[in-house]
């Protein structure tokens, strides 16, 4: 079975500067550098990382292709790109620059064909869907709605039925962004999450990871509790003392499964000096698991096991 994963967002903008925005109401509020943001989630042994291009659309104009593949180069974890991603070379492109996924939404309401032919070229694994969305409230109940592309209305769509389109288009992973709760961390929307990880009360296989509104280890709990197979938060990280790996250890002790320190510092600072390390270090990270020092030593031929199981380059 495999691990829950703790995902890091950052948003950015066309100068790199790290951004947080509250409701998605502009301007952004400027957090840092991009690369200062990515150094530190790095340092912090995260599971995975997703970096957003917020202007890229507005702009008319494509990712910012030579950064991110100057940021690849000294991440070790799996990386999901979005923003300004508008045709199929683009994604070829990020993953060639070092991406590992893309996330795409513009499309998803415009031209959803193109995530089919997506899917088709680079297969499911490397295509995330993020469907935003606002709860609107009736006498009969709340219900939750896609927005449009201006975040400034909820459109016709449901929630639910944004879902099933997302699933007939075989994507890999679905981002559920909660725009009225973003930036507040005040906790997930634990309807809609529940919502979009149930059809007619049955689990679905396709991961659900929901964004916005996080702001403690516990909002995590529930959001897992209700189904969600990831979770995913930017604010959090970015203004509170708290890290992605204090949320693992908090989330285990509630009995989740989740990826903690499994390797010695030792073990991490030679995969990570070592050239075949840092693509071996990157599959631990992606199966979530122990790396085993006899695998080690035999996928990395100069080097050698020590008594005390730690690996050491000859």
């Amino acid at each position: 079975m495999l691990k829950s994963r703790i995902i890091p967002v950052l948003l950015y903008d066309e100068n790199l500067n790290c951004l947080q925005t509250k409701q998605f109401v502009r301007p952004a509020r400027i957090a840092g550098s991009l690369m200062q943001a990515v150094q530190t989630m790095e340092s912090r042994d995260i599971d995975e990382l997703v970096i957003i291009d917020i202007n890229a659309r507005s702009q008319n104009r494509p990712p910012l292709f030579e950064p991110i593949k100057e940021y690849t180069s000294e991440l070790f974890c799996p990386l999901t790109v979005g923003g300004g991603i508008n045709t199929i070379d683009d994604i070829k492109r990020l993953l060639h620059s070092g991406a590992d996924k893309v996330v795409l939404c513009t499309q998803f309401i415009d031209d959803p064909g193109f995530i089919y032919d997506a899917v088709n070229k680079f297969g499911s694994q490397c295509i995330t869907v993020a469907i935003n969305y606002a709860t609107r409230r009736f006498e009969s109940g709340a219900q939750h709605f896609m927005v449009n592309q201006n975040y400034t209305a909820t459109s016709d769509i449901t929630l639910r039925t944004a879902i099933k389109k997302a699933l007939d288009l075989r994507v890999g992973e679905i981002l559920l962004v909660d725009v009225l709760n973003s930036g507040l961390m005040q906790g997930y929307n634990i309807n809609a999450v529940f919502e979009a990880c149930y059809d007619h009360d049955k689990p679905h296989n396709t991961p659900i990871v929901p964004l916005g509104g996080c702001g403690k280890p516990e909002h995590m709990a529930e959001a897992f509790r209700v189904g969600a197979h990831a979770v995913a938060a930017s604010s959090m990280f970015l203004f509170r003392d708290i890290t992605p790996k204090q949320c693992a250890r908090e989330l285990q002790k509630s009995g989740f499964r989740v990826r903690v320190d499994n390797l010695s510092k030792d073990d991490i600072e030679f995969l990570r000096r070592c050239k075949e390390g840092h693509e071996l270090y990157k599959q631990y990270k992606r199966k979530s698991q122990t790396v085993q020092a006899a695998l080690i030593n035999k996928k990395i031929g100069r080097s050698k096991v020590l008594t005390d199981n730690r690996v050491e380059a000859k």
